[in-house]
């Protein structure tokens, strides 16, 4: 069991900068430090009782903690959501842009091909010819 004085020096570093600029990276949100102050006041209201009770009433409280956390959110639910927008490759970009840039053309009929009127009056020509 950690030291009441490293559980409070958790709770202090918790509040850093770097700390919540990490947090906010990986969860989209600053870090709430209230459980570190909650262990910390955890290990004070323990200090009366004897070394082994006070080691299995810490360990019975981690694995609650760890029990909630396993069943909450964690960083990889956004990495999952970033890696889902990474597995477009530069192919599937470029059809993608392709798609859209036509569905906006088809919509506007922007975009014309110059030789497609030429290509069909040699279809044309081509099928008089052959009957």
């Amino acid at each position: 069991m950690p030291s009441c004085l490293t559980l409070f020096d958790n709770f202090l570093l918790c509040y850093s900068l770097a700390s919540q600029i990490k947090s906010v990276y990986r969860h989209g949100a600053p870090r709430e430090c209230t459980p570190k102050f909650e262990d910390f006041k955890f290990c004070m209201s323990i200090k009366n009782l004897s070394d082994e009770q006070r080691d299995e009433v810490w360990v019975r409280r981690r694995a609650e903690w760890w029990a909630r956390r396993r069943l909450g959110k964690s960083s990889e639910d956004v990495w999952e959501a970033r890696r889902c927008v990474a597995l477009l490759s530069c192919r599937d970009r470029r059809l993608f842009v392709w798609e859209v840039l036509t569905r906006r053309t088809a919509r506007r009929d922007v975009y014309t091909d110059p030789l497609e009127e030429k290509r069909k009056a040699a279809a044309a020509e081509a099928a008089a010819s052959q009957a």
